[in-house]
């Protein structure tokens, strides 16, 4: 089971997340990444752990402990669906399952109130007489 490992500081190594961790990872794989996003940066982290029930055990007993003075976030990897994406490449091209917004009674009931001009029969007279 592949676990997510978020909110950790940018000084943290490889060999203090795996001592942070213990007993659950043995024989796990890590890969510590970051993210820019607004001008900060994030760091998190994936971890493998072969045993399903070890990683489980891990999300509760070590999720909020701190790691580097940061309380850290643990939870299980969800990996994002490309055809569930409209960021991906190609997603003009996708059929979209969910319910479009452009199609919602909002955007209708917004061109009821749609403001119209008046209608003056007043200058129609006042042309004809010239």
């Amino acid at each position: 089971m592949e676990l997510f490992i978020g909110n950790i500081s940018s000084g943290t190594r490889q060999h203090e997340l795996q001592k942070f961790l213990g007993s659950y990872a043995k024989q796990a794989k890590f890969s510590l990444r970051k993210i820019r996003f607004d001008s900060s940066i994030y760091y998190y982290a994936h971890v493998n752990i072969e045993s399903d029930k070890l990683a489980l055990k891990a999300i509760k007993k070590l999720h909020g402990k701190r790691l580097n003075g940061k309380p850290v976030l643990i939870r299980e990897f969800e990996y994002r669906a490309g055809n569930n994406d409209r960021r991906s490449l190609n997603w003009r091209n996708l059929l979209w399952d969910k319910i479009e917004r452009r199609l919602t009674e909002r955007r209708n009931r917004s061109r009821l109130f749609e403001r119209k001009e008046p209608e003056f029969t007043g200058y129609n007279n006042i042309a004809k007489k010239g």
